[in-house]
């Protein structure tokens, strides 16, 4: 009886340290200021069309000659190219396989490897750029990349909004985790190419809050 209170203990403490730890580590990430200095490409984490436009814009600045906007199709390209132009000199790609965070650092980090880019500025919500941080940084690991941030803030929305959407990010984490150790393990990806993983699902349906971010 006195070994499972001791289990139940140390379980207890080591899941305060471990929440204490993602908490300090996201608020570190949220207040990260936007890094708009030159690199080799810009990346753009699919969600909103905030996010597209700002990509968009940073690429035609001539922060970075290379845009990748993840979860997207030709087709998608050819719309916001129509919608938001791009200079000539910008190379692009589109990355349709994507479905999930971690796909998106995934199929991008081979992007990235494949062009031998040193640096890239990553576009993602505010609120997502921690989670989308982390996987970045752990899917190139070991080959000298450097990640800036540019996140893109909701200007209009409320603490209360912003503080679920980060509840929700927070347990993500965790789900993107898993897809991670999945992929490591197994060599692919959890499920079918281009869908959810059953964690990510899960954590979607039963236990995030619905929230809509307009951002």
């Amino acid at each position: 009886m006195r070994s499972l209170i001791k289990i139940c203990l140390y379980s207890l403490v080591l899941i305060l340290v471990v929440g204490v730890a993602e908490g300090v580590y996201f608020g570190w990430v949220l207040h990260l200021e936007k890094d708009g200095r030159q690199s080799d490409a810009v990346i753009v984490f699919r969600g909103s069309n905030k996010r597209i436009k700002t990509g968009y814009g940073l690429a035609n600045k001539g922060v970075a000659p290379f845009l990748v906007v993840s979860q997207s199709s030709k087709r998608d390209v050819g719309i916001w190219n129509e919608k938001y132009g791009l200079d000539g000199k910008v190379s692009q790609t589109a990355v349709p396989q994507a479905a999930t965070t971690f796909q998106d650092a995934l199929y991008t980090s081979r992007i990235i490897a494949g062009h031998d880019f040193d640096t890239v500025t990553l576009v993602t919500s505010d609120y997502h750029m921690p989670r989308s941080l982390a996987l970045m940084r752990l899917m190139l690991a070991g080959q000298g990349v450097k990640v800036r941030v540019y996140p893109v803030s909701g200007e209009d929305a409320s603490h209360w909004v912003l503080l679920k959407l980060v509840y929700n990010e927070m347990l993500e984490f965790w789900g993107s985790l898993y897809e991670y150790g999945y992929w490591r393990v197994k060599g692919r990806v959890a499920g079918e190419p281009g869908t959810e993983s059953a964690a990510a699902r899960f954590l979607r349906e039963v236990i995030l809050i619905d929230v809509q971010p307009g951002w």
